[in-house]
């Protein structure tokens, strides 16, 4: 699903963003026989107001901005009647009548998708028109998984506003997914726009997994490898591998030293800067001990760490590395834990009997 070279793709720049046209539909799974319930349409604009206008652009802020757990994402599918041919005709056009048209041929798509199964849970399709703050057309789908969900039969256009305004206003949601597709070239190629995906529920476990059935099924889109996960795949790897071959205490805090001090960016620096490239095997060469370094890299590349070049983006491992915290397990449940730099200027390893000092700074005490 994922493409094979290691791209350096923008953050979503949702400064100045303004919000054009707005209408909501709503999607079901199918009934406990799994015969299919179809979306319900509405044939109106919703009606945004200055307020709700502000809360949605929020709302997104919070899913596709900088420091959201968003991902860019390559389309797959670009045929006629597809995710990508439909929002990217939505964004630019000018007709209320024709924005209409193409939610309902996305909500239909997404409808599809729905009936297959009844673990798919239904909810409110927001889709909306904006121009960002370069006057790029934007076309976003947020799909809102609600808590309290409205059943087909008792479904119509008023229930939907009321349904949305309860959403933006009270944050009945338990998740939501949002698609956005910024246009950024003159043509209508897939290389023209940039895509962005988030999904409430692709963080867990650790790992960036969306659901299929909206990424690929719905979205017909695939990630995009980009520098900012390769970055956070190397960290992680590294991290696990450490644990898993035979090190001593000593390597295993080196290791993480050096580890922080590898995937941070030089001081100064900025993501928007010149780029600047690292690799794994330069990482394992000059911080692994000679004796471990074949397998680990075999570990590494087994874990799915990049062995080509990576654009070094570490925005993902900011608070990682800020914290800068190291733990060390002293066996019988007990562990370390500390600055990174303060154990290892502080902790001595005794490696013929295992034993460990530890240097504790005193700071003067007034008595009490």
């Amino acid at each position: 699903m994922a493409a094979s070279a290691t791209r350096s793709i923008p953050p979503l720049d949702l400064a100045g963003l303004s919000i054009k046209r707005v209408i909501a539909h709503q999607v079901f799974k199918p009934r406990p026989g799994g015969d299919p319930i179809a979306p319900k349409l509405s044939n109106s604009l919703t009606p945004v107001g200055p307020s709700v206008s502000l809360i949605l652009e929020d709302r997104i802020g919070e899913s596709l901005g900088k420091r959201s757990w968003s991902v860019p994402i390559e389309f797959e599918k670009i045929d006629v009647g597809s995710y990508f041919h439909l929002a990217s005709a939505l964004s630019t056009t000018e007709s209320d009548n024709e924005f209409v048209k193409h939610s309902h041929s996305l909500t239909l798509l997404l409808g599809e998708i729905q009936a297959r199964n009844r673990t798919y849970p239904g909810g409110i399709l927001i889709v909306i028109q904006a121009e960002d703050g370069h006057h790029n057309p934007v076309s976003l789908v947020f799909k809102c998984e609600l808590v309290n969900g409205l059943s087909g039969s008792e479904v119509d256009e008023s229930t939907i506003l009321e349904a949305v305004e309860d959403l933006l206003l009270t944050s009945q949601s338990t998740t939501h997914k949002v698609c956005a597709l910024v246009k950024t070239g003159k043509g209508t190629a897939p290389s023209d726009f940039l895509a962005y995906l988030f999904d409430g529920d692709m963080k867990k476990g650790g790992e960036l997994r969306p659901a299929k059935y909206f990424a690929h099924g719905f979205l017909g889109a695939s990630l995009a490898i980009t520098g900012r996960m390769e970055t956070t795949t190397l960290y992680n790897g590294v991290v696990a591998v450490a644990n898993e071959l035979e090190m001593t205490p000593a390597e295993r805090l080196a290791l993480k030293s050096n580890l922080d001090s590898f995937v941070s960016l030089p001081p100064g620096s900025k993501l928007n800067g010149p780029q600047i490239v690292v690799k794994a095997r330069d990482f394992v060469t000059r911080h692994v001990p000679p004796g471990l370094q074949d397998d680990f890299e075999k570990s590494l590349k087994a874990k799915g760490v990049s062995q080509g070049p990576i654009p070094l983006d570490p925005i993902d491992l900011e608070s990682t590395l800020k914290r800068n915290r190291t733990f060390l397990s002293l066996g019988n449940d007990l562990v370390l834990s500390g600055p990174t730099d303060l154990l290892t200027a502080n902790v001595t390893f005794n490696e013929e009997d295992g034993s460990m000092i530890i240097k504790v700074p005193m700071a003067p005490t007034a008595l009490q």
